[in-house]
């Protein structure tokens, strides 16, 4: 009988591990680490190691030879989880699509707690780990004499190699158990279970003892598991219900909308697939008289068409399949293009965008084909969402001529002023907001007359006792009346624009319609009663041609703060009464995370160039006469951040404040929505893994004593300004948008730096994309965020500072009705890029009075 090499007291917890199964070349690391996974969990059932190589293919993390990059496999354990064996049978492909989500639900119950990667070379962190009940995997390379040295094949006692000794490959081992023994090499083993080849070949046939010298001196890799989170055994969630799908006639061409796995599932079905990764014109050239249908289906219907409903039909009908550009979820470190995407707690990059506009060609071409055929449900999803909205703005963006000379823009008397507020508002926002309607009455030359108020009246009751029934008009009246103009429920800017005497592109104060508007109130509504808002949509329009802020200080419910909108106007009225001279000293703020795209982007292509210059310029700061503090990378920390605000960094407090980071977004379900949407998440975040709270700054945690009197805020932040209740980028076949927050919000955190002193806030609604400073081409270089930077450093009022962007969305929208006009022309990419650019240019927002700016002396009433 041979004894145990072991002879001292022993640390086994091999039982635990599930026994080593046959698992194809290069799944070493993925049987590895579910043996671990399911040994700490102590549960009976297998986990699917088809869901786990999957998810790690899905972010390009499986090399040429097929093998699992092990940190990537950790991080979606810890993100995604992996589900049982059931929901995912090995050798089974792809799964069914009805079935992924039922997957994708049950390994989110499965997830690891954390991992740590101690050094490689140092085997005290590995026992350490064995000692408190966890278990390590690690990597070996292989030598020859474990295939052919009795002492690896009939003892499973590994050595150090001996001199010349080839290496042939590496190997993978849990290890689950030591020994201290004196005697052995390093002081002792430990107790591993090979998991690095089929079972058939040596030393992968069950457990192997590992000298402690042989990890001091070969160790390739260490992973040490903290926990793991796990469903009881045999609880499987239903896979939902059945909804409207698609029928697949005979003899028809059909064109689903969908990802490559569907198309890989019908090809294992024995169909005829055509797969089009943009468009499918060319096939439909050389099939003229082909009939079509083609069907949007979202990702939700799409995982629930069974294989049964198309079998059913057909089975020589053609199938094409258009793929959709996907923001791979939810570990995906970033789009192609560098999506600077929403962060949700608990999970890293969790956003997806699904875009018709590459069905644009297959649409043009198939109508063109079959005339009298029903228009498909996608196909009127765009009409309803590009031609009734996209059309009629791009058409309205093509009179952008000015006829008045913007070079009188910061002389606020030439310029002008006015409140926008709803009509139907309640009168108590303006005797909020009267202290600044005084000051910016007086400083454009106007003596306003008393103004009264009365408890529970709207602003258009309001508004015609002071203009005499409405008989006096702010065209015909300038000076002799408050500088209010009304906003009727569901006015667009056309008619708003209309109704006040002029049109887009047509900037004349003297017309009636001041080039600086001050929107007053909610975006939008509460409820459906609700009609006491100004709309996102009609401030993205209007501020093509004027200078367009909106002064919104809401609550967790969404309701007014009227002390807000008070302290607002108080304080800047304060500030620019008594101005202090400019501090001269701009900051920027950029974290970047590893592996993660978005930020790389953002730093290495905007923050950097305005930082330290381009083609052999200074920077912007210095360009401008401005000292300059960078923090960024390491140094764009929290810590750091609140020493910003307070003032306590070399140069005092910035008067422009440039933050390049990732927004926090929470799912809709979660209470803290409201007030913690857009914050921005700092580099305290390692940029894979959880985002917990402690990584972004809420407004709540802003100090009440702070003081940030004469700054302005650039935010390239997603969500920075604010939410949409539903979504701006993604569609469905329902033509509806998904809901994304109980109702069109202002961010807190920029209403909290306007209530801190700072003067205005620039930002972002919805998340933020690489276009704002790379064309949709992806051409680098001087982008429109810095020249909006730099004109804030010259002094230019806030409005018309940002006008480059609005310029730059019209140019867009000019191209978006071009390419439109020539749909079958067009590639559909192209369409793609230039529309989801436009949408990203359009969402920049200013927060505030847009005539705040960096230069006092302009504020003395004339």
């Amino acid at each position: 009988m041979t004894s145990s090499p072991l002879q001292s007291s022993i640390v086994d917890l091999t039982a635990k591990l599930p026994p080593a199964a046959d698992h194809p070349e290069g799944d070493a690391v993925v049987a590895a680490l579910l043996a671990m996974h399911q040994a700490m969990s102590a549960a009976q059932t297998p986990l699917s190691a088809p869901f786990l190589r999957w998810a790690c293919h899905a972010q390009g993390a499986i090399s040429a030879e097929g093998g699992v990059d092990p940190v990537v496999a950790l991080r979606v354990l810890q993100e995604m989880g992996v589900c049982i064996e059931a929901r995912w049978p090995a050798g089974g492909g792809w799964p069914l699509p009805e079935l992924l989500d039922a997957a994708l639900a049950d390994a989110a119950m499965r997830r690891i707690t954390g991992y740590e990667l101690p050094p490689p070379t140092d085997w005290r962190p590995i026992r350490a780990a064995i000692t408190t009940g966890r278990l390590a995997l690690v990597k070996l390379p292989r030598y020859e004499h474990w295939q052919s040295a009795w002492q690896s094949i009939v003892r499973k006692r590994l050595r150090r190699p001996l001199p010349g000794e080839d290496v042939l490959t590496e190997a993978v081992f849990v290890v689950a158990g030591y020994c201290d023994d004196a005697q052995v090499p390093g002081g002792g083993y430990f107790i591993a279970r090979a998991y690095d080849r089929p079972v058939t070949s040596s030393v992968g046939t069950g457990d192997c003892y590992l000298p402690y010298s042989l990890i001091d001196e070969q160790n390739l890799l260490t992973v040490v598991i903290e926990g793991v989170t796990h469903n009881p055994d045999g609880a499987m969630q239903g896979t939902g219900t059945q909804s409207s799908l698609p029928t697949i006639d005979p003899g028809r061409t059909t064109v689903l909308v969908s990802q490559s796995r569907f198309s890989a599932m019908l090809q294992a079905a024995g169909y005829r697939v055509t797969t089009a990764n943009s468009s499918i014109s060319k096939w439909i050239e050389t099939n003229p008289t082909a009939v079509y249908d083609i069907w949007l289906l979202s990702e939700e219907d799409l995982y629930q068409v069974t294989l049964e409903q198309v079998k059913k039909h057909d089975p020589g009908a053609q199938i094409i399949i258009v793929t959709l550009q996907v923001i791979p979820d939810p570990v995906a470190a970033a789009h192609e293009r560098g999506v600077f995407a929403v962060l949700t707690e608990g999970y890293n990059l969790a956003e997806r965008v699904l875009a018709i506009v590459p069905l644009a060609a297959a649409y043009s071409q198939a109508r063109q084909s079959a005339p009298d055929r029903p228009e498909p449900l996608w196909a009127t999803a765009m009409h309803t969402r590009v031609a009734q909205h996209v059309v009629p703005r791009v058409f309205q963006l093509a009179e952008s001529g000015h006829v008045w000379n913007r070079s009188g823009a910061e002389k606020l008397a030439e310029a002008r002023w006015a409140l926008v507020v709803n009509t139907l508002e309640d009168s108590a926002l303006l005797r909020a907001l009267e202290p600044l309607l005084r000051w910016r009455a007086e400083q454009q030359g106007i003596r306003l007359p008393e103004l009264t108020y009365r408890d529970g009246e709207d602003c258009g009751t309001w508004m015609s006792r002071h203009s005499d029934g409405f008989k006096q008009t702010l065209r015909d009246h300038w000076g002799q009346i408050p500088p209010v103009l009304l906003y009727r429920p569901g006015e667009d800017t056309v008619g708003w624009l209309g109704r006040h005497g002029t049109m887009q592109g047509a900037v004349d104060p003297r017309r009636g319609v001041p080039y600086y508007l001050a929107l007053v109130g909610r975006p939008g509504p509460l409820n459906d009663d609700d009609e006491t808002t100004i709309p996102f949509e009609f401030q993205y329009d209007l501020d093509i041609s004027w200078g367009v802020g909106r002064i919104c200080f809401t609550g967790p419910d969404g309701q007014h703060r009227l002390e807000g909108y008070r302290r607002y106007a108080e304080l800047l009225v304060q500030q620019e009464r008594s101005p202090v001279p400019p501090r001269r000293h701009a900051v920027f703020f950029a974290p970047q995370h590893e592996d993660d795209r978005g930020t790389m982007r953002s730093l290495e292509e905007l923050i950097r160039p305005m930082v330290e210059g381009r083609y052999g310029d200074a920077g912007l700061a210095q360009r401008n006469g401005y000292s300059l503090s960078a923090f960024l990378q390491a140094d764009a920390s929290r810590a750091n951040f609140e020493r910003i605000l307070r003032g306590s960094i070399e140069g005092g407090r910035p008067d422009l404040l440039f933050i390049a980071s990732h927004g926090m977004g929470l799912p809709l379900t979660d209470e803290r929505l409201v007030m913690h949407q857009g914050a921005p998440v700092l580099q305290d975040w390692s940029g894979f893994g959880n985002v917990k709270r402690e990584h972004w700054l809420a407004a709540n945690e802003l100090p009440a004593n702070l003081h940030l009197d004469g700054m302005i805020a650039f935010m390239f932040v997603a969500y920075g300004g604010g939410t949409p209740r539903y979504d701006d980028f993604i569609f469905d076949e329902h033509q509806s948008r998904p809901q994304i927050a109980p109702f069109d919000l202002v961010a807190q955190f920029p209403q909290e730096l306007l209530l801190r002193g700072t003067l205005g806030v620039v930002a972002h609604i919805d998340r933020a994309w690489t276009y704002s400073f790379t064309d949709p081409s992806g051409t680098k270089g001087g982008t429109v965020l810095e020249e909006v930077a730099g004109n804030i450093l010259l002094g230019q009022r806030v409005g018309r500072a940002t006008e480059p962007i609005n310029m730059r969305y019209a140019a867009l929208g000019n191209q978006l009705s071009d390419l439109f006009s020539r749909l079958d022309r067009t590639d559909p990419t192209t369409f793609m890029n230039i529309a989801m650019a436009r949408t990203d240019l359009r969402n920049y927002i200013v927060l505030g009075d847009p005539a705040v700016h960096l230069r006092p002396d302009l504020d003395r009433a004339p």
